[in-house]
This record gives structure tokens, sequence and C-alpha cells, in this order.
């Protein structure tokens, strides 16, 4: 009879050869970066490092930071957005037809008068 007990212990997880490539986009990373959360991620990331896994990690707000950095084995890149210009201004910003924001709503108000 085969019971839990007899079986031979393994482990959760066994090493095998592949590596696998993750990527992280956040705000900020240490050492630019040094609240909790940005940590929290680092202590997540550095293991997978260790055992051989490409970690990147994508700045969504990289400051003053405008190079690449490794830190512990992860790779910091940061990004930098194009300008953008301001929304412009549609003709249909609203559906309501009580809206003051849109004056050139195609639905035209009820007709006074009526219910």
């Amino acid at each position: 009879m085969d019971t839990v007990a007899s079986r031979p212990h393994r482990l959760a997880a066994t090493p095998t050869s592949r590596t696998m490539s993750i990527a992280a986009r956040v705000y900020g990373y240490p050492p630019a970066h040094n609240a909790g959360s940005e940590w929290m991620l680092h202590s997540m990331l550095r293991p997978l490092a260790e055992r051989g896994h490409r970690v990147t990690v994508w700045l969504s707000h990289p400051g003053t930071i405008e190079t690449s950095y490794d830190i512990d084995g992860v790779r910091v890149i940061p990004t930098r957005r194009a300008p953008t210009s301001p929304p412009t201004p549609s003709a249909r910003t609203c559906c309501c037809p009580t809206s003051r924001t849109s004056r050139s709503s195609p639905v035209s108000p009820p007709p006074a008068g009526s219910p």
C-alpha cells in the first residue's frame, strides 16, 4: 500500500537547466528609490537572478537616472517617455444633452413642455 509517508521526500522546486526571462515595470527601484515596496520587489527578484534567470526591471519614472545599471544581478533600465501633447478637444466630449462642456453634442434637448 502506497502512502504519502512511504514516498521519498522531494523538494518543492527541483533545479532545471531552463532559464526564464523575468521583467518588472515599476515606478522606481533601489538604490534611487528606497521605499518598502521597492526593496520588497528586490528581495523577490534577487533570488531569481541568483538562480540564473535573466531579471530586468524597467523604470517608468527614472528621475535623474539616465543609464542602465545592475544591482545584485538584477538589470535596471530607465525608460524615457516621449513628451506628450495635451489632448485635443473633440467635437463631442460628452453625450449628455445637459452638459455645459459639450456645446456641439449630437443629442438635442427635449422640446420645451414635454414630460
